[in-house]
C-alpha cells in the first residue's frame, strides 16, 4: 500500500489544500500509533482475564423459548416476556431469531415488573420464534433487594388487591375463608401464612384445566397453578397486596414447563410463597421468574393456532461470567458488566464503526462515492427495523417534498437555517408517509421513528445540491451507490456476536480507525480507474455555472 498526499486523492470538493509532508508523516504514525495501542490494550485485558471468572458452585444456563404458529397473517402480534433478575439469577446474554417478524420492545405496564418483546408479522404463512436466554446461577446472592422492588403506598396497592375474573375475591367462599381464618389467627401471627397453610392443605388435582378459586375451595382440590392463583386471590380478599408470578424452575429439562407461586407485600418486601413445592418465604436460587401479575408469559394475537415450548438446558462448561467486586480498576473497561438492556444497545452501536470503514473502502479503493459516510450506515440500522417498503416509500416521499420545498429556499441562506427548514420538511414527509400507507393498508408498524431524520435531512440537502450544481444523472447515481452500500451495511448490523465482541473489547476499534485513516491516504488507482471498471465512474455532469451556496 502506498499513501499519498489527501488533497491528491479525496474526491470530496471541501477542501484542495495539499498537505505538508509533515502532515503526512503524521497521519502515518497516528495510524501505526493506533493500531499498536488498539493490539496491545486488547492482548493485556484478554491476557489479564482470570481462567475461573466464576466463583465456586455457580452456574450457567440456557433457557429455550419457542413460539411456533400456523397460518399466521400479516400484523399477528406476538408478546414474550424476558425472564427477570433475582438476587441469585442475571440473564447476561440473550439470542432471538425472529424470521418475517418485526421485532420492538415493550416498557413495564403499570406495576407489572416485566420486559416486554413485541413481534409483528411481515407476511402470511407459518411463522416461528427461538429464543434463547443466558441465565447466570450465583452461589452467593447479591447483596441488597430484588430487582423491580418499591415500597407501595397509597394508590400504588390497588392493582395488587384488585379483582379478576379467575381470582373471584369477592365470592362468599372466599370471604367466608379468609374470615374463618382471621377470627382464629393469633395476635403476633402474619394471615398470609395462615392462608398459605389452607392452600398447602388442599388435595392434588391432575386435570391442568384451570378452575375459578371458589370451585377450587368448594372441592378442596387443586393443580400447582390453581394453588398460586388461589393463594393470591384469597390475599387480596383479605386485603393484603399479592401478585402471581409465572417462571420456570432451573433444571435440565427438553420439555420444561412454567411453574407458578404467588408473592405476598409485606412492610417494604415482596415475600415469595409456593404452595405447590412447600415453599414459605424463602424460595431456592433456581426459580426463574418471567412475569410478575396476570399477564401471560406469551400473548399472541391475530391467531389461535400457536405452540409454546420450553426448554432449559445446563451449560456450565461455559462459565465465562464474574459478579462485578468495583475492586479492580481495570472493571472501567469492562462493558460487559453493564445491564443486559444497556449492553444490547451499545453491542448495535459498536458495529457502525465497521459499516463506516465499508464506505471508506468503497470510496478510497474503488472510487464510489456516496452521501456522507454515516448515512449508508445508520439507514442500515434503520432498515433492519422498518420494513423496505415502507422504507422505499418514506425515502420517495421525502425526497420529492424536500428537493421541491428546498428549491424554493433562497440561495443566499446559510447552512444552520438552511437544514433547518430541510429537517422541518423531512419530518412532515415521515408523516405524510405515515399517513399515506395507512390509507392504502400498508404496514408500517409503526418504526417510521427509527428513520434517521437528520440523516435523511442530510441527505435531502445533499441530493438537491448534487442535482443543482452536477445534473440529475450524477445526483442518481450517488444515491443509487448510497443505497447500494445501506444494504451492504445491514449483515454486519444484525452481526450480533460481533457486537458482542466488541462490547467486551471495545479498545479493538483502535484498529478500526487505523484502517479507517489507512484507507484515506492510500495513493493506488481506484478501482474504477482500471480497465473494464470504468462504469463504476458515471461520468459527472457539471453545469457551466453552477450555484453557489453559502
Amino acid at each position: 500500500m502506498r499513501f499519498a498526499r489527501q488533497a491528491t486523492r479525496s474526491m470530496a470538493p471541501i477542501d484542495q489544500r495539499t498537505p505538508a509532508p509533515g502532515s503526512q508523516r503524521s497521519s502515518r504514525t497516528l495510524v501505526a500509533v493506533l493500531f499498536v495501542m488498539g493490539l496491545a490494550f486488547w492482548a493485556w485485558r484478554y491476557l489479564a482475564e482470570p481462567e475461573a471468572v466464576a466463583a465456586p458452585g455457580d452456574r450457567l444456563w440456557d433457557v429455550e423459548l419457542a413460539v411456533r404458529a400456523t397460518a399466521v397473517a400479516a400484523k399477528t402480534s406476538v408478546q414474550i416476556a424476558a425472564p427477570l433478575n433475582t438476587r441469585f439469577l442475571r440473564v447476561v446474554g440473550q439470542n432471538i431469531t425472529h424470521a418475517a417478524w418485526r421485532q420492538s420492545f415493550k416498557l413495564p405496564e403499570n406495576s407489572e415488573p416485566s420486559r416486554r418483546i413485541t413481534f409483528i408479522a411481515a407476511k402470511d404463512g407459518d411463522l416461528s420464534i427461538h429464543a434463547v436466554f443466558n441465565v447466570h446461577e450465583l452461589a452467593v446472592p447479591r447483596l441488597g433487594r430484588e430487582a423491580n422492588t418499591r415500597a407501595l403506598e397509597g394508590n400504588s396497592r390497588e392493582p395488587f388487591l384488585r379483582d379478576h375474573p379467575t381470582l373471584q375475591i369477592d365470592d362468599p367462599e372466599v370471604t367466608g375463608v379468609v374470615a374463618a381464618l382471621s377470627a382464629n389467627l393469633a395476635a403476633d401471627g402474619f394471615l398470609a401464612d395462615a392462608l398459605y397453610d389452607k392452600v398447602r392443605a388442599l388435595r392434588e388435582r391432575t386435570d391442568e384445566r384451570l378452575l375459578d378459586v371458589p370451585d377450587i375451595l368448594r372441592g378442596k382440590r387443586a393443580n400447582s397453578r390453581e394453588r398460586a392463583y388461589t393463594l393470591v386471590a384469597l390475599c387480596r380478599a383479605a386485603r393484603i397486596p399479592a401478585r402471581l408470578v409465572r417462571g420456570l424452575v432451573l433444571k435440565e429439562s427438553a420439555a420444561a414447563t412454567l411453574h407458578f407461586w404467588a408473592e405476598v407485600y409485606r412492610e417494604g418486601e415482596w415475600i415469595p410463597y409456593d404452595p405447590a413445592f412447600g415453599y414459605r418465604h424463602t424460595l431456592p436460587p433456581n426459580y426463574l421468574p418471567f412475569v410478575k401479575g396476570i399477564g401471560e408469559l406469551v400473548h399472541v394475537s391475530g391467531t389461535s393456532s400457536y405452540a409454546v415450548d420450553y426448554a432449559v438446558i445446563n451449560t456450565d462448561a461455559l462459565l465465562e461470567v464474574a459478579e462485578s467486586t468495583h475492586e479492580d480498576w481495570r472493571e472501567i473497561f469492562d462493558l460487559t458488566r453493564l445491564p443486559l438492556d444497556t449492553r444490547i444497545v451499545l453491542a448495535a452501536l459498536m458495529l457502525l464503526p465497521f459499516g463506516a470503514l465499508l464506505t471508506a473502502l468503497f470510496n478510497e479503493v474503488i472510487g464510489i462515492r456516496s452521501y456522507g459516510v454515516f448515512t449508508p450506515t445508520l439507514l442500515a440500522l434503520a432498515l433492519v427495523y422498518v420494513p423496505w417498503q415502507s422504507a422505499s416509500m418514506v425515502l420517495v416521499v421525502v425526497l420529492v417534498l424536500g428537493v421541491v420545498g428546498r428549491a424554493m429556499i433562497p440561495g443566499e441562506l446559510s447552512r444552520v437555517p438552511r437544514l433547518s427548514i430541510v429537517l422541518t420538511l423531512v419530518a412532515l414527509g415521515i408523516g405524510a408517509s405515515a399517513s399515506l400507507m395507512e390509507y392504502l393498508e400498508i404496514d408500517f408498524g409503526g418504526q417510521l421513528v427509527l428513520l434517521p431524520i437528520v440523516i435523511l435531512a442530510s441527505l435531502v440537502d445533499r441530493f438537491y445540491a448534487t442535482l443543482d450544481e452536477k445534473g440529475l444523472h450524477t445526483a442518481m447515481y450517488r444515491l443509487l451507490w448510497t443505497l447500494l452500500l445501506a444494504a451492504l451495511c445491514i449483515p454486519i448490523v444484525q452481526f450480533e456476536t460481533l457486537g458482542h465482541t466488541m462490547v467486551r473489547y471495545p479498545e479493538l476499534h483502535l484498529i478500526t480507525l487505523a484502517a479507517i485513516l489507512a484507507l484515506t491516504l492510500y495513493e493506488g488507482r481506484r478501482l474504477c480507474q482500471l480497465p473494464g471498471f470504468s462504469w463504476l465512474n458515471w461520468p459527472e455532469q457539471r453545469k457551466t455555472q453552477p450555484r453557489t451556496d453559502h
